[in-house]
């Protein structure tokens, strides 16, 4: 056990640092991960059959963060979270609880919202379902039923979808997930 820490810990000592305004996201060496599609901005990293993190704008973007918080710490923490579908394979408050910062943006269905708990409810909550539009730090964000077909020029991202299909506008450009 103590020879597994000290491991671990010269592991993290050797480990290069982390750029935060352009993660390397083509490198990663994570096993979990199943689909890179993009080094640049914007940068879209499927991490299991419903987790995406995308960057785009400079902004870190989570769709249904769930699953080990270790899988997001190649990351840095997340401007703008999605939450698609209450369900536990779509919602992990545990997952959540650990990643989100105070000004952290969450956007969700009203009904996932009434199940978080009070731990994360300094974080701001707009709600988000089909038929709803947001804007946060200039990207736009819109929730569509799952049946509407994409805009021309739209980058499509394959995933398990929630109850709706998530547009997402950058000033570079526009991904369906």
């Amino acid at each position: 056990m103590i020879l597994t820490f000290a491991f671990a810990l010269i592991a993290a000592v050797a480990e290069p640092a982390i750029s935060l305004s352009n993660p390397p996201i083509a490198h990663v060496a994570n096993p979990a991960i199943i689909q890179v599609q993009s080094a640049s901005d914007p940068s879209v990293v499927r991490l299991n059959a419903v987790s995406t993190v995308i960057v785009l704008d400079g902004q870190t973007i989570l769709i249904d963060p769930v699953g080990d918080q270790a899988q997001y710490r190649q990351f840095r923490s997340p401007d703008i979270v999605v939450l698609t579908r209450a369900a536990p394979e779509y919602l992990s408050t545990e997952t959540m609880i650990g990643l989100l910062r105070r000004d952290t943006v969450v956007l969700a269905p009203q009904t996932v919202i009434d199940q978080l708990p009070l731990m994360i409810s300094n974080n701001t909550f707009a709600p988000f379902e089909p038929g709803i539009s947001q804007t946060v730090g200039g990207i736009a964000f819109e929730a569509l039923d799952s049946n509407r077909k994409n805009p021309s020029g739209t980058q499509v991202v394959e995933r398990s979808r929630g109850d709706f299909q998530v547009l997402i506008r950058g000033s570079n450009a526009t991904l369906s997930l």
